[in-house]
């Protein structure tokens, strides 16, 4: 009965790829270990852990649905070439993978650590948890402050320089390659910087040489300076130390609290604190762990141009939308399976403690 089952979805599975280019067809095949599982069982075939069971298959079908909704997938590219792919984030799916693989840890620790890793001093262990937190925090804090501002001055000089260039353009100071050039030095990498920066520079230098109107002169100068500071401001790269030092911070406060815990856990009378703190311990580890992934994906939307092509006109340029896609069924889903799969680790722990 079982290889007529499985020869059947196996041959539905082929059929689905002949029909559809779509990859949830591909995707189901990673659910046939659930599904003969759960095919077992019914059939009265009993698991030696269930509860691994659980994690498993959770592990399963949230990635499933990760690959298929792709809630992160959030700056769409499509018009400004073929061949361009969407901005991808990471925070959801880290926070998702985050969570399992925390909860996972947590849940099972016991049974690999020795119990002298695991036992700290109440008051001890929350405090250097609690400070090495707050160093973390601070940190963080100062370094997204930072980037968010830096970010935000860079885009409004690019919408200045754009609109001035095209000004400049219409009246006939900048050659047309001028605003290309400079679009080529919204998205360059440090690498590149020097080479596009150089480009626009010499155009705007080439036009200063012949100058008409005095108002066409205020615009040269103006774009002048501006492409100076951006370029001052774009060269500035990673601050490594601080960047390590946040890393340090926060690997030791995640370190700390899934290797230790506190004292006295293990006593009749403590079930409901050793249930509490390590669903706090899960939840915290998690949360530090999508706060440093978030870090590298405002860094990594500087990357995104700020300033798109028209497709039906040519050599103009409009604002680069960002979040053009609707992505609300896609992230109320991630939102769900981050909740399903919290509560999912809280009824194993309760399990486990009570």
């Amino acid at each position: 009965m079982l290889g007529l089952i499985a020869a059947a979805g196996s041959t539905l599975l082929r059929v689905g790829n002949i029909a559809s280019s779509h990859p949830a067809v591909n995707a189901l095949f990673f659910l046939s270990p659930l599904l003969a599982l759960a095919w077992l069982m019914w059939d009265g075939v009993s698991l030696p852990r269930f509860d691994l069971f659980v994690v498993g298959a959770a592990l399963i079908i949230a990635i499933n649905i990760l690959i298929q909704l792709k809630p992160d997938q959030t700056s769409d590219r499509r018009h400004l070439s073929e061949s361009a792919l969407p901005g991808t984030r990471f925070g959801f799916t880290s926070f998702i993978l985050s969570i399992w693989s925390f909860g996972t840890f947590v849940y099972l620790r016991d049974e690999f650590l020795p119990l002298s890793w695991l036992q700290w001093l109440a008051g001890g262990y929350w405090s250097i948890i609690a400070l090495s937190a707050t160093v973390f925090a601070l940190i963080l804090g100062f370094r997204v402050t930072r980037l968010t501002a830096r970010i935000s001055h860079e885009d409004e000089m690019m919408v200045a320089l754009f609109r001035e260039c095209e000004y400049l353009i219409e009246r006939r100071i900048l050659g047309r390659k001028t605003i290309q050039k400079l679009a080529d030095l919204d998205v360059a990498r440090p690498k590149k910087l020097r080479t596009t920066y150089d480009e626009v520079r010499r155009e705007v230098q080439l036009a200063m040489k012949n100058p008409n109107d005095p108002a066409d002169v205020r615009a040269l100068v103006s774009v002048s300076t501006q492409l100076d500071m951006l370029a001052h401001s774009k060269q500035q790269g990673r601050d490594i130390v601080e960047l390590l030092s946040l890393a340090t911070f926060a690997i030791v406060t995640v370190g700390l609290g899934l290797l230790t815990r506190p004292m006295g856990l293990d006593a009749s009378d403590a079930s409901w604190s050793g249930f509490l703190s390590e669903v706090f311990i899960l939840l915290f580890a998690s949360t530090i762990s999508f706060l440093c992934v978030n870090l590298f994906d405002i860094r990594r939307e500087r990357e995104t141009p700020l300033m798109a092509p028209v497709e039906k006109l040519d050599r103009e340029y409009e604002l680069f939308f960002r979040y053009k896609p609707n992505l609300t069924v896609q992230h109320a889903t991630a939102v769900l399976i981050s909740a399903a799969m919290s509560i999912m680790f809280c009824v194993l722990l309760y399990d486990k403690w009570l």
